[in-house]
């Protein structure tokens, strides 16, 4: 549970406010909702989410499920998500917070933090990172290629505001992050929130939710039961040092070393490569959102 303390309006104010000034670890401007929901993720292994979601992940919460001294957290979002677009300049009718509620979520998280994205489209899923901040594209700048580094921000104006049209169709323009060999690369994009498989969360959350399965697997000997196009797998799995000598017939440290540090894809941020220790040599690939069940075996 997650309980915001205030005496006064302008405290609580405080809590939500999207300042300029970014927190390089979590590539979000530096205030206390984020703090709080990326320290919730570094101290407590959870998965935290806001909207509608395919399934509901293993050690998932969502932010309508954390209970303020107000109300639910997603409320308070929504409600300052309002005030913060009022005064930069947007007019808000009163009243807006309650009808367009996921939209204003989507535009507070885009607005204040580097975003994990997935989208259906017509030949599969779409997966990339997204901001509507222009300091959180700053804050990730070491990370992008050469190229990129030189384009203008003006050129990018359009996608760093929020409109009603946005709020009110839900469809988001951005600035679109991707990986390639030498950096990420910068794109102007859009998408459509409404469609029902369509994810939005601050990227630390994933980062941190998957930091922590990796360090379990590296204490423990687990089974991970997953969902895939509708379908649940599991598997016995670990990265654990003696387990993996074991499973790997070798007494060379450099072979574990290998299969305990490439479990990650670079150009595929929520894919985890792991040891399927009932079969020999042979691994699995499998999404973080996919996630529904670990459970240890030893």
């Amino acid at each position: 549970m997650v309980v915001v303390k205030h005496n006064q309006v302008s405290n609580e104010h405080a809590y939500f406010r999207i300042n300029g000034v970014p927190n390089v670890p979590a590539l979000s401007v530096d205030n206390a909702f984020h703090r709080d929901m990326y320290s919730r993720g570094v101290e407590e292994g959870l998965l935290i989410t806001c909207g509608r979601k395919p399934i509901t992940p293993f050690r998932s919460v969502d932010i309508s499920e954390m209970i303020t001294e107000r109300g639910t957290l997603d409320d308070g979002v929504a409600f300052y998500s309002a005030v913060e677009l009022r005064q930069s300049g947007l007019p808000l009718p009163i009243g807006f917070e309650q009808r367009y509620k996921l939209p204003l979520i989507y535009a507070y998280m885009l607005n204040s933090a580097l975003c994990y994205v997935e989208v259906s489209r017509k030949n599969g899923m779409d997966t990339f990172f997204a901001t509507k901040s222009y300091e959180v594209i700053q804050a990730f700048s070491h990370e992008l290629a050469e190229t990129e580094k030189r384009k203008k921000v003006e050129d990018y104006e359009q996608q760093l505001l929020t409109s009603h049209t946005e709020l009110q169709s839900g469809i988001f323009e951005f600035v679109k992050l991707v990986p390639d060999r030498g950096g990420f690369k910068i794109f102007k994009a859009k998408v459509n929130t409404n469609k029902k498989d369509t994810i939005v969360i601050p990227m630390y959350s994933i980062a941190n939710f998957i930091d922590s399965i990796i360090r379990f697997l590296g204490r423990h000997h687990v089974m991970i039961k997953y969902v895939e196009d509708g379908q649940e797998y599991q598997f016995v799995t670990s990265l654990r040092e003696d387990i993996l000598f074991q499973w790997l017939d070798t007494k060379n440290s450099a072979d574990v070393k290998k299969v305990q540090e490439s479990w990650q894809n670079p150009f595929s941020f929520t894919e985890m490569t792991l040891p399927e220790l009932s079969r020999d040599h042979t691994f699995v690939t499998v999404r973080a959102l996919d996630i529904t069940s670990i459970r240890p075996l030893d």
